[in-house]
């Protein structure tokens, strides 16, 4: 059974760092024998992994080209911000504070499931991304119709 987050939740991160995992998504996570989420920087939210989802993203990094400096550029700044989060026994996990300053998380927040990974917003971004989201939607899935059907490997 592969790993499948969908849904958004809003939670408050407490005043050690910490953010309950929705209740699905702790059994999605637990199911497959995880204990753990590895989050990192993901833009203007964190990107959160399960620990076998993050290996196998590290596997293909693993494979692009060793001197391309976009490449080096984009990994270099992935990976100094990259963290192993225990789930503690209540389902929280603690945010480290490098990664809380870096998206400006405050103690609102939106946690989304996203197929395979999932996103931790603060909830005022997140309601700026979605208006944007919702004014392209229909661009967008235009986009994702054309390299569904193939024709985005020009």
């Amino acid at each position: 059974m592969s790993l499948r987050f969908r849904g958004s939740f809003e939670h408050t991160i407490d005043e050690k760092g910490r953010a309950s995992l929705p209740a699905r998504f702790r059994e999605t996570i637990f199911n497959q024998g995880d204990r753990m989420l590895v989050l990192t920087y993901g833009g203007d939210h964190l990107d959160a992994y399960s620990s076998q989802k993050w290996q196998k993203l590290e596997d293909e990094y693993l494979k692009l080209p060793k001197h391309n400096a976009r490449v080096n550029r984009y990994l270099r700044t992935l990976m100094a911000h990259v963290y192993d989060c225990d789930i503690d026994k209540q389902g929280r996990v603690l945010i480290p504070p490098q990664l809380r300053r870096l998206v400006n998380l405050n103690r609102e927040i939106v946690i989304v499931g996203i197929f395979d990974k999932i996103e931790i917003w603060d909830k005022q971004v997140f309601e700026m991304a979605q208006t944007k989201g919702f004014e392209n939607f229909e661009d967008d899935l235009a986009e994702i119709n054309r390299l569904l059907s193939g024709k985005g490997d020009e």
